[in-house]
């Protein structure tokens, strides 16, 4: 029960904080950068990480003493006489034990009570907790089995053998501070993939400095650890997943993750700004669309590209 109770109060409470942050949007959206939208949606993945509340049950503060409450001491077990009490002459008078049972309770027998035949109420709290573990175990090994599969699909895809692609890949490298081994292939459409084992998949078409906007934008996406956090808005999802507003709030910012990079990408000054926007319409119109697994893809369609 408690861990319903727990549900149900985290689910309150993400609703509010889903809906403070979409009334921020809407009042200083034209104020807010595109990073500062974004980042507004981690607090919203903190309040689910932090479900422990002052007044809930698995809270810290149940352990921490209370101001003001005095603790009575117990009263004393025996109390003694004096000695200089006691009645010398006070003779004692020994009974006999008694041998023969009362009538009444001599014909008294004990009647045995058939057992009561248990309720047929379903317990629908247990229930209902087997609803939601069942969704979330589900959900969850959808998406290792999904990850696994891109896994394999990264690691199938031919290495970038352009040499101008490499070195035009390395610089950027170190000009961005990225010093983790990230492997470069190619494949259809730039994305970057592999929690582990790192892959950036450049299209085939796109070789040395044509292929500079896609490699800035999945180094960035790289260097500020979104991968990461596509997986925690995911595990989130996969536990909270009888809550639609977050399903809505979590796709919100992975649109919102694409336009902070765009931001990025722009603000480091190392592709103008035509050029980046005619690549992006033209690796758009190859745009996946939503995926369920923790990658990044280049380009987009509708509202977002534009």
């Amino acid at each position: 029960m408690t861990t319903l109770v727990l549900l149900r109060d985290v689910t309150i409470g993400a609703g509010i904080t889903a809906a403070l942050i979409v009334l921020t949007r809407l009042i200083f959206g034209k104020l807010l950068t595109a990073k500062a939208k974004y980042y507004l949606w981690l607090l919203l993945a903190l309040r689910l990480l932090l479900p422990v509340t002052p007044g809930s049950p698995m809270s810290l503060m149940n352990y921490v003493p209370r101001s003001g409450v005095v603790l009575e001491s117990a009263p004393a077990v025996e109390e003694f006489m004096p000695a200089e009490t006691i009645n010398p002459n006070l003779e004692v008078v020994e009974t006999e034990p008694e041998t023969q049972m009362q009538p009444a309770q001599a014909h008294t027998e004990t009647i045995p009570t058939e057992p009561k035949p248990e309720s047929a109420v379903p317990d629908w709290s247990a229930i209902v907790l087997r609803i939601w573990l069942i969704g979330m175990i589900a959900i969850l090994t959808v998406y290792l089995v999904l990850y696994i599969i891109t896994e394999r699909n990264l690691m199938a895809l031919p290495s970038c053998g352009d040499e101008d692609t490499q070195r035009e890949f390395l610089h950027l490298k170190q000009y961005l501070h990225v010093s983790d081994r990230i492997k470069l292939v190619s494949g259809d459409a730039g994305m970057l993939g592999g929690l582990f084992h790192p892959t950036l998949v450049i299209p085939v078409e796109r070789r040395g400095e044509d292929a500079a906007p896609i490699l800035i934008h999945e180094l960035m996406h790289y260097k500020y650890g979104d991968l990461w956090i596509y997986l925690l808005l995911r595990v989130l999802t996969a536990v909270y997943w009888f809550n639609p507003i977050l399903w809505i709030c979590f796709w919100w910012a992975r649109q919102d993750s694409e336009k902070a990079c765009d931001e990025r990408v722009l603000a480091s000054g190392l592709v103008s700004a035509y050029d980046y926007a005619e690549l992006l319409y033209q690796e758009g119109r190859l745009h996946r669309g939503f995926s369920p697994l923790p990658r990044t893809t280049f380009g987009g369609t509708g509202h977002s590209l534009k």
